[in-house]
């Protein structure tokens, strides 16, 4: 057999091998997501039933439903929330879409946003994968970012749309970054570029893009780009997005204020009517409990230390807060990974930025990062039984997780039953919300009388269009 022939077999039969491992490791990821649509089908499913019923959905509805072309949103100050200076086209022409089709029925909607959220525990399952190979770990920890009390407001919250886009822009980010670090750098200020813009177009904290490529691409030196091209496209996407701001807006910018809690024990209803020595430390507080609370959630909704003094939440919380902290403590007990250093500074980013207030939903790029770390660290890769600890970790984590999820998901379909019935009431503004509306969405879901339950209708009778 000559010295060519020899040679083309051996590579034949490494493609052979590779064709296989391909095949093997994919029959694997489809079994999980298979395992992971499940779950999230028993878990999710009572949110398409959501009556609209939220006042912030109602604003929305109520403001697409007047408009005939969604576009002026790229360029124009919606002002639907007065002073917060909000620009967010792209939710906004995703929800006109969808009420050109489908009217007041905020069943589509919901679909929407659980399949965008789905689509995320796909890109996150994905990266996981190429750096851990243990299955049921793999299928553990991705069910953690899919069921949390931090990811279930924006699958669930119609007006949360934005975060979703937001998380998947950094996710496809950080895949590409792991899986092409030597793409020619075109190729990467394309990605860069292109997923900032889409991340911006959907929310203001969407600067994260943007500033994770930099800090990755400056902090990690595993990307090939040039400290000039980074900082250019930095520059000229922050750039470009102020001026766009500045156009819009004007000069008076104005800073989101929202309730929270001080030392987690004293409410405020604005931030901005602190002191400026108190709202400094507020704005401290912030930060702190955006870092920990992915592995100390002792926090409610506001950022009150409520919970823990409650007989029926020390239990949980204590066994969540164990099982949180031991495994991020399992997980860093050898040298990080690239993949954990990328986890790391997307948690402290998205802690920095959000400054201004505490609130579940902003944990939910923490929750993925923090599934994200435990998955990539090199102990949990190499070691059989630090993966069976973790394991074990991860599924206390998981029960306690679906439990707090399902109850929260219980309340609030029967909040939205009971909000529909309360239009005339001061929960909604109607200086936001007209009257048109209001009567569309009682005609779908068959309200007529206050204080009386809807039912929900088969058959619209009201019209699609405003």
């Amino acid at each position: 057999m000559s010295v060519e022939v020899l040679q083309k077999d051996i590579r034949t039969t490494s493609i052979n091998e590779r064709v296989l491992e391909i095949i093997a490791n994919t029959d694997t990821t489809v079994a999980i997501l298979i395992l992971l649509l499940l779950l999230f089908l028993a878990v999710f499913q009572r949110i398409l039933w959501y009556v609209p019923g939220d006042p912030t959905d109602l604003v929305f509805l109520s403001y697409v439903a007047k408009i005939n072309n969604p576009l002026i949103s790229l360029i124009k100050d919606t002002e639907l929330f007065p002073r917060q200076n909000q620009y967010r086209p792209l939710p906004l022409i995703s929800y006109w879409c969808t009420y050109r089709i489908f009217g007041v029925s905020a069943g589509p909607n919901q679909a929407i946003n659980l399949t965008l959220h789905f689509m995320n525990i796909c890109f996150l399952l994905k990266i996981i994968r190429a750096v851990q190979k243990d299955k049921a770990l793999s299928f553990l920890l991705v069910s953690l970012a899919l069921i949390s009390i931090y990811t279930i407001s924006p699958a669930s919250w119609i007006s949360d749309r934005a975060t979703l886009f937001v998380t998947m822009s950094l996710l496809l980010l950080v895949n590409h970054f792991l899986s092409s670090p030597n793409a020619r750098p075109a190729k990467h200020l394309a990605y860069i570029a292109g997923l900032s813009t889409l991340a911006l177009l959907s929310k203001e904290s969407g600067v994260i893009v943007p500033i994770f490529a930099l800090v990755a691409v400056l902090g990690f030196r595993r990307v090939t780009l040039s400290r000039f091209e980074i900082v250019a496209v930095f520059l000229l996407i922050l750039g470009a997005y102020s001026l766009l701001r500045l156009v819009i807006f004007g000069s008076n910018v104005q800073s989101y204020s929202a309730a929270g809690y001080l030392y987690g024990t004293e409410r405020y209803d604005q931030l901005s009517a602190l002191p400026t020595e108190l709202r400094l430390a507020a704005f401290a507080e912030n930060v702190i409990k955006n870092s920990i609370s992915t592995i100390l959630p002792a926090f409610d909704n506001l950022g009150s230390l409520k919970p823990l003094t409650a007989s029926s939440g020390i239990i949980p919380i204590g066994l969540m807060s164990i099982a949180a902290i031991s495994l991020f403590a399992v997980a860093s007990t050898r040298k990080l990974s690239l993949v954990q250093k990328y986890a790391l500074v997307l948690i402290a980013l998205n802690s920095l930025i959000h400054y201004q207030v505490f609130r579940h939903r902003i944990q939910y790029i923490s929750e993925f990062a923090f599934c994200l770390f435990v998955a990539s660290s090199p102990a949990l890769v190499d070691s059989v039984e630090k993966r069976v600890i973790a394991k074990s970790l991860a599924v206390v984590l998981l029960l306690i997780s679906i439990l707090s999820v399902n109850t929260a998901i219980q309340n609030q379909w029967l909040r939205r039953y009971e909000q529909i019935n309360k239009y005339e009431l001061s929960e909604v503004d109607r200086s936001r919300v007209d009257d048109v509306t209001i009567k569309r969405v009682l005609a779908r879901y068959k309200v007529s009388e206050i204080g009386k339950g809807p039912e929900v209708s088969k058959e619209s009778e009201v019209s699609k269009e405003p």
